[in-house]
């Protein structure tokens, strides 16, 4: 799955739970997927019945521990069980696996598994049982001896097939047939066949966990999550210390943005074994995938000097280079594997798939391609490819890479998912306007979409402008029907819970209906919505892909047209009074791995309004500076240095006092504060601990003493108009007073609208109106009720203005359309109108009136001067 910018609804009066999310990726819907990794390995119950059998002899006993993982030092009675339990737990310094007398096999798939297939090949070059030449293969193809592994993968394979195989044998073979789909390529029945046949060795020994292991294993290549995942847990249930299968189930969790599972699958291995291998493999590609290169790096370096030539730690130590944009390092590393491997394609793909991760796609699509090429039978680089063209906006690429690894492996479940959305974009509708391209399904979002790129064009001067880019070329839009398809198109599979995503040249979003709730994520402003995403196609292109995470999202949330949201406000006064802003380090982390559910919503609102002190401070200049320094590569503490003067603690600390002097200006640091005054109420009253009242004579007294203290004026407010009771002239002037002290705060205005209109007077409603239609961006209701008093006083540029707002946010509604394109006549703006008149035609095909009136309008039109 990629990194996308994700961004959902926030309105006036939503909770802070539904401000803003992420994209790149909540991956949620499915239970299997949220919880991978389970909280604690148990053994099933049949398992536990079975060892507990007293019809067991006590040798039995210890082997059938020894394959559950529930052996102790007592159970190991032989070389071969000491260098058995020894690889289960990845303790490849154990002197069972130097130990002669212990199975070749087992002692060279633990030098394999450490980075020393030249020894294990040592021990198994004359194998001639299933198991010693599959090692033999192994260790082949680790050492890029690829015909050779592969005609060793192959004997494996025959030897397991044999009349009277043994079951380990034939699971053998099935591993052989795995590799031999990576070594050359093998067709898709030959999956299909692998399961079949596990199914029927699993059916035949319940308890046994090895063909679950295969299982898993050969599912989640295919990105089959749900049923590997069932898999994989059921192997742990028949083998506590199965680190294979908490790896997987870790590498899943990392995949679908799971970060806290994927820990806790790393806490499983290292109960384990304490320096469990996987482990660290785990925590690297747990860092890399939330796009923190430089704790990849923390972990494998350690690591890497213990087990210097472990081919995957090493290919992903790469990948952390490249996520760095150190792209000599990365070559040297690449040259490093192609020495110990040469002509394998671990180290390109890898290198690739975390490429297109950061959004460095020319790099990443060289490194793909070369991965294909080394390894021309193998599907994940080429569905990797596929995917990378998708979110690059080039579909033709994407296209023909995804039909390639659709044929090489038909089963690739998120291959054949886009695919299936790559042939059909083929056929949508494209709307080009001049700095915009939209396409859209045919059909009902024509009506939306066919409005899209004169808005849009509108709106990219104003970024554009600030920001001092212009993309090199038109931004493509689309509008996609349902979530389901979004999710596709933005992450190869169907259960991502966002309404809009980046991925630079390309913004997708949801189309924004109402609807059932596995289909639709309701009404939104979609202009807003594109203008944020829009900043991240900029500065994305500005800085090639470099920018840092917070800072992309920072500016795209500054150069919204809303004001900062009441909720955003009382959680950023909280974070200041509790000390807990984000710093540098902690605001990026706070995107991918958020410790609490507030987490990612501070972390936009906080980072606008570090640019914002930014700007104030240093000037738009600086901040252009900076993106001109991330586009060559430079480092976010040498960027700060260089353009700002100050080291990042030090702009922290200059960041916080001006933090401080904004929350004072809203209203938000008054003081005394009530915790201050409740304490001198409990003093006064001899009240016991907990809750105190503070009753309506001793609010008048406290408001006497601080007449302009913000809370106490709420605290009034909230009581005398309880209810919905209507605010008598006192009330009227404390509401004044309050929204002043804190002018962030829309409630007053809610009070003061609705009591004008009960009133009968609009005109004194529309300031508040106006505040309140500000904050909003997902409820139409105020746009719509200051159109309907615009047009009554003939103000028809102003209605207009606001019946569009309105129709944006329920662009499928015909009201809403007919409504404004009523004012647009009557404005004079007959393109306006006939734009929304076209819109009904498709919104209400079988209504006679609007295509009457479509007609009437292209008379009017034609009528028109030629200007």
């Amino acid at each position: 799955m990629k990194f996308v910018c994700a961004r959902v609804l926030r309105g006036c009066a939503a909770g802070l739970a539904s401000l803003l999310a992420m994209v790149a990726v909540l991956v949620c819907t499915q239970v299997a997927h949220a919880q991978a990794v389970p909280p604690k390995v148990q053994l099933s119950p049949a398992v536990r019945a079975a060892l507990q059998s007293p019809a067991l002899t006590d040798p039995e006993r210890a082997a059938l521990r020894l394959r559950h993982g529930t052996w102790d030092e007592g159970d190991l009675t032989t070389p071969a069980d000491r260098a058995r339990a020894a690889l289960a737990i990845a303790d490849f310094a154990s002197a069972a696996l130097a130990d002669p007398a212990a199975p070749a096999a087992v002692r060279a798939e633990a030098l394999i598994a450490s980075g020393r297939p030249q020894d294990a090949l040592a021990l198994v070059e004359k194998a001639t049982d299933s198991r010693g030449v599959l090692m033999r293969a192994l260790a082949l193809d680790a050492l890029g001896r690829t015909a050779d592994g592969t005609a060793a993968a192959l004997a494996a394979k025959e030897a397991g097939e044999q009349n009277g195989a043994t079951r380990d044998e034939q699971m053998d073979a099935i591993e052989a047939t795995a590799l031999l789909a990576r070594l050359q390529g093998r067709p898709s029945r030959d999956w299909q066949s692998m399961l079949d046949a596990l199914a029927k060795l699993r059916d035949a020994d319940q308890l046994d966990p090895r063909p679950r292991l295969l299982e898993g294993r050969l599912l989640v290549q295919k990105d089959r999550f749900e049923d590997g995942v069932a898999a994989l847990q059921e192997t742990l249930g028949r083998n506590l210390r199965s680190g294979e299968a908490l790896h997987l189930l870790g590498r899943v969790a990392v995949q679908t943005f799971d970060f806290d599972g994927a820990r806790q699958a790393a806490i499983h291995l290292r109960a384990i074994n304490g320096a469990h291998p996987q482990a660290v493999l785990l925590d690297a590609e747990c860092a890399l995938q939330s796009r923190d290169a430089a704790a990849a790096i923390a972990v494998l370096d350690p690591f890497l000097t213990r087990f210097p030539e472990q081919r995957e730690a090493l290919a992903l130590r790469a990948a952390a280079d490249g996520m760095l944009f150190d792209m000599t390092a990365l070559a040297g590393r690449l040259a490093e594997l192609d020495r110990l491997m040469p002509g394998s394609p671990l180290g390109p793909y890898e290198a690739g798939r975390f490429l297109a991760l950061a959004r460095q796609y020319e790099e990443a699509s060289a490194a793909l391609g070369e991965a294909a090429k080394r390894a021309p039978g193998w599907s994940a680089p080429v569905a990797e490819l596929g995917l990378l063209e998708m979110q690059a906006g080039r579909d033709a690429e994407a296209l023909a890479a995804l039909r390639l690894a659709v044929s090489l492996d038909a089963f690739d479940q998120r291959a054949g998912h886009s695919l299936t959305l790559a042939e059909a974009l083929a056929d949508w509708k494209h709307f080009d306007g001049k700095h915009f391209v939209v396409r859209c399904k045919p059909g009902i979002d024509e009506a939306l979409a066919a409005w899209m790129p004169a808005a849009l064009d509108a709106m990219h001067g104003d970024i554009t402008d600030w920001l001092g880019h212009v993309p090199g070329r038109p931004t493509i839009i689309e509008l996609h029907p349902d979530h389901k398809s979004l999710a596709v198109r933005i992450t190869g599979m169907p259960w991502i819970h966002t309404i809009a995503a980046s991925t630079g040249p390309l913004i997708a979003l949801e189309a924004p209906r109402e609807g059932a709730p596995q289909l639709h994520l309701g009404m939104y402003d979609w202009q807003e919505v594109l203008r944020h995403e829009y900043v991240h196609t900029v500065t994305l292109e500005q800085t090639r892909n470099r920018i840092p995470h917070w800072f992309t999202e920072a500016l795209a949330t500054h150069l919204e047209t809303r004001p900062r949201s009441w909720d955003s406000v009382q959680l950023l006064a909280q974070a200041f009074d509790s000390n807990t802003l984000f710093d540098l380090e902690s605001i990026n982390l706070a995107f991918v791995r958020p410790k609490k559910k507030t987490d990612r919503t501070q972390a936009y609102t906080q980072g606008a309004w570090m640019v914002e002190f930014i700007e104030k401070e240093w000037g738009r200049a600086a901040i252009l500076k900076l993106l001109a320094l991330y586009r060559d590569g430079t480092v976010e503490a040498t960027a700060f240095a260089d353009v700002l003067h100050v080291d990042r603690a030090e702009f922290m600390k200059r960041f916080e006092k001006f933090a401080e002097a904004d929350l004072r200006s809203w209203g938000m640091l008054a003081e005394p504060s009530m915790a201050m005054m409740v304490e001198e109420v409990r003093a006064e009253t001899g009240a016991a601990d907990g809750a105190v009242e503070i009753d309506a004579a001793r609010l008048e007294a406290l408001l006497a003493k601080h007449p302009a203290h913000p809370d106490l004026l709420e605290l009034w407010l909230r009581r005398q108009l309880k209810g919905d009771a209507a605010p008598d002239a006192r009330a009227l002037e404390r509401l004044a007073a309050y929204s002043a002290l804190r002018p962030i705060d829309p409630w007053p205005h809610r009070v003061l609208a609705k009591a004008a209109l009960a009133a009968g007077d609009s005109a004194a409603a529309v300031p508040h109106l106006q505040v309140l239609d500000s904050y909003s961006d997902n409820d139409a209701n105020f746009a719509m009720e200051l159109a309907r008093i615009e047009r009554g006083r003939k103000n028809l540029a102003l209605a207009l203005e606001h019946a569009t707002k309105a129709a944006r946010i329920r662009a499928y509604d015909p009201a809403a359309r007919e409504f404004v394109a009523a004012i647009a006549v009557e404005a004079g703006d007959l393109q306006t109108a006939r734009l929304h008149i076209q819109a009904l035609t498709l919104l209400e095909p079988t209504v006679a009136r609007h295509r009457q009136r479509l007609a009437k309008v292209d008379e009017m039109i034609a009528k028109l001067p030629v200007q």
